[in-house]
């Protein structure tokens, strides 16, 4: 999944994607409603993403990086929403950053 932050899109790739269905993904890429922001991916143990793309990768086995997608509502609310590595659902969580 790529998770564009600038854009607030996101859309999902796979590794035997070519680089026109990879293009066609990007175009065809869900937008983050516009009262909701993307502030941050912070992959544990290593810096937040703030800025530009990055990607939260799930394998075929089931897991998936340990990331948290903080997002900001138009009331300036602040959530975390938290993918487990070995967990089938997102833990959502209210924070401030």
């Amino acid at each position: 999944m790529v998770i564009d932050i600038d854009l607030d899109k996101i859309w999902i790739i796979h590794e035997q994607m070519d680089e026109k269905k990879i293009e066609s993904a990007m175009k065809n890429a869900f937008t983050i409603p516009d009262d909701l922001d993307i502030i941050a991916i912070d992959f544990f143990g290593n810096d937040k993403i703030t800025t530009g793309q990055t990607q939260i990768v799930f394998y075929k086995k089931g897991y998936s990086n340990h990331a948290s997608i903080i997002i900001k509502n138009s009331s300036q609310e602040i959530k975390s929403l938290i993918i487990e590595p070995f967990l089938y659902s997102v833990k959502i969580i209210d924070n401030t950053l």
